[in-house]
């Protein structure tokens, strides 16, 4: 390409005069070299110079790494070369200079094609270049096909999250606690007994509607969440909005910016374990009414083993005697295990009492040799 001059299809020939660019050493450049010398330094741009009809006049060497085309091959071609075929067949080099001469420039962000065929994603920007009429245009554009790959990926990865939030029946809840303004979408105001109208509140229901009993412990893991451990995970029962039932919900959140010393936004996931706390209770009532119901026969076991043993006392019928003894321990510690099981709100609470003793354990490994003896 001819520095100083411009030439189109149309036959014209324009001749831009070079103006002198003068340095501190006192050294000239014509402004035709000092503008090739910035265009061949942005070698992460392709820069590209085409006449009025689109026409490539010349590009930098920013282009020819871009696209793999050399200066001398593209000379003379449309810009249609670095469209895709679909691109091409929907006009869209055309479009693109028709929007660039109407509005003064046109923004383009799509799929490119190199020499080899392989495709990156550019973005670039197209501007008439015009001093006393209309010379041509000239296009700057970068691949960003990194960056676009990196937006695909989490878009990807934000659908396969609200596919995964969906398909568990999760609601999502964000909250600032600078603001207190709590925001939850159409699942979380399902599971808390209110219509989706509801999406931005001043006042957590999370916290607002948690149940009297269960206040407290969810208000105290918060402060925690809050206090350093970054992590608000309980469940709890809730007094739905609709209907003012108890309603039993699992809450996951963290703090996700914590820039100031104050935590300033919590986000997080919350769904219903109705199902699993009913299944727990026919658990717990299952293990309640079992153990009642051993608890009669185990009672009378221990009665007989003791008149058996009473009656086998003082005769020569030693062994039968050690026998009931054993017999009797075993007994006794299943009307232990018995008791334990009774204590049903104790198991359910974790509130088992653990009562440590101190107990010889070579005597219990002798115990129970004797008695694998007496089987065997």
């Amino acid at each position: 390409m001819d520095n100083n001059r411009n030439t189109g299809n149309d036959g014209r020939n324009d001749t831009v005069p070079p103006t002198p660019k003068n340095f501190p050493d006192g050294d000239q450049i014509s402004a035709a070299s000092w503008l090739r010398a910035i265009m061949e330094a942005a070698i992460d741009f392709a820069i590209i110079t085409t006449d009025r009809n689109g026409i490539i006049i010349d590009w930098n060497s920013g282009a020819e790494k871009i696209f793999g085309y050399s200066r001398k091959e593209v000379r003379g071609s449309a810009t249609d070369i670095i469209f895709t075929p679909e691109d091409r067949a929907g006009g869209l080099p055309a479009q693109e200079l028709e929007i660039a001469r109407s509005t003064g420039r046109s923004v383009d962000e799509r799929w490119h094609l190199r020499k080899d065929g392989t495709r990156f994603f550019m973005s670039g920007v197209m501007t008439p270049v015009a001093l006393t009429q209309d010379l041509g245009f000239v296009k700057i554009s970068r691949n960003i096909t990194d960056r676009k790959l990196a937006e695909e990926a989490l878009m990807l990865s934000e659908q396969r999250k609200n596919m995964a939030v969906q398909s568990a029946g999760m609601g999502e809840w964000e909250w600032d606690l600078q603001t207190n303004v709590v925001t939850l979408n159409d699942q979380a105001l399902l599971l808390l007994g209110w219509g989706a109208e509801r999406s931005g509140l001043t006042d957590n229901p999370l916290i607002g509607q948690a149940h009297q009993l269960d206040r407290p412990a969810v208000e105290a893991a918060l402060q925690r969440a809050k206090d350093g451990i970054y992590i608000f995970h309980t469940e709890y029962r809730v007094i739905r909005d609709d209907n003012q039932q108890a309603s039993w919900i699992n809450v996951y959140g963290r703090v996700v910016n914590h820039e100031s010393p104050e935590a300033l936004k919590m986000i997080g996931v919350v769904y219903d374990i109705n199902s699993r706390k009913l299944l727990e209770k026919q658990k717990d009532d299952f293990i309640s009414v079992a153990s009642h119901e051993l608890k009669t026969p185990v009672t009378a076991i221990k009665v007989y083993s003791e008149i058996l043993r009473e009656r086998f006392s003082g005769t020569v019928e030693n062994e039968n005697v050690h026998l009931l003894d054993l017999l009797n321990n075993q007994v006794d510690q299943l009307m232990d295990l018995v008791k334990t099981l009774l204590d049903s709100s104790a198991l359910n609470e974790g509130r088992i009492a653990l009562n440590p003793e101190v107990f010889d354990l070579n005597e219990s490994i002798t115990t129970r040799v004797q008695q694998l003896r007496v089987v065997l």
